[in-house]
């Protein structure tokens, strides 16, 4: 995929669609599990926590549901602390794959006002 910075800027996550996107594929062909958290960690696990942090700080959804648990997600011990705690709501899971799934997939063409998850 190819993206400018002003993109990259504007949709979290994006720089890293690649993975998301070969996540999905796997997904759909049932080479992994249809388990959002499993995906999460697979991830993070590819792009490093440092730099899963560093987006997710540009993600409102993220940083609610990290506020919901009761952390500031500004470490890779907050992060581990979260997806520990995420294991309690498969609901949660879901919204938490999905806030960083769709920050990069959300297209340009997309109103600004309905752009943040």
């Amino acid at each position: 995929m190819n993206t400018t910075m002003q993109d990259e800027e504007a949709r979290p996550f994006l720089k890293y669609w690649d993975y998301l996107e070969d996540l999905e594929i796997k997904r759909r062909k049932g080479q992994i599990p249809d388990d959002r958290q499993f995906m999460t960690l697979s991830f993070i696990d590819s792009i490093g926590a440092d730099k899963f942090l560093e987006e997710a700080q540009k993600v409102h959804a993220i940083k609610e549901i990290a506020r919901f648990y009761g952390t500031d997600l500004e470490s890779a011990e907050d992060l581990h602390f979260l997806m520990k705690q995420l294991n309690r709501s498969t609901t949660h899971q879901e919204a938490f794959y999905y806030s960083f799934y769709f920050a990069a997939w959300v297209k340009l063409e997309v109103p600004p006002k309905q752009r943040q998850f």
